[in-house]
């Protein structure tokens, strides 16, 4: 695995990286054309994986999109991310894809710590030959 992370537009990568992101369970409430066509699938703690112009990994992390990564559910939320980190290493090897760009997740909207994202995605992708972008404004 290479790792890596810079300051930049995350939609601004090489289309060769595939991308990754955190969506809730109940996503499908956005009524757009992804959402309804994943919708089969979602399942906490799975990567979703959705192409069209180009390719997306949906990671499912947690029911309800207004849920916090909060004591209340931090270790559940820590779990569910981690189920779908190693879920998201095996299906991009079996895709043969390569190379990541990715937000810092979990840690926006859903409040996650960095530091234990960071070792979670390290530990989910460390026998890999896979590239690892991550991208921050």
């Amino acid at each position: 695995m290479k790792y890596r992370e810079e300051q930049g537009d995350l939609f601004t990568v090489d289309p060769k990286y595939v991308l990754a992101h955190c969506i809730s369970q109940d996503v499908t409430a956005t009524r757009n054309i992804m959402a309804r066509i994943i919708e089969p699938y979602l399942r906490i703690g799975k990567a979703i994986r959705f192409s069209d112009v180009r390719v997306v990994y949906n990671l499912v992390t947690k029911e309800f999109v207004n849920q916090q990564c909060r004591w209340s559910y931090l270790l559940d939320y820590y779990e569910n991310l981690k189920r779908c980190l190693y879920d998201l290493s095996s299906q991009m090897i079996k895709n043969n894809e390569q190379f990541l760009a990715i937000p810092k997740i979990g840690c926006g909207l859903d409040r996650a710590d960095w530091k234990i994202v960071k070792t979670m995605i390290r530990d989910a992708f460390k026998n890999t030959d896979i590239e690892i972008l991550v991208r921050y404004i």
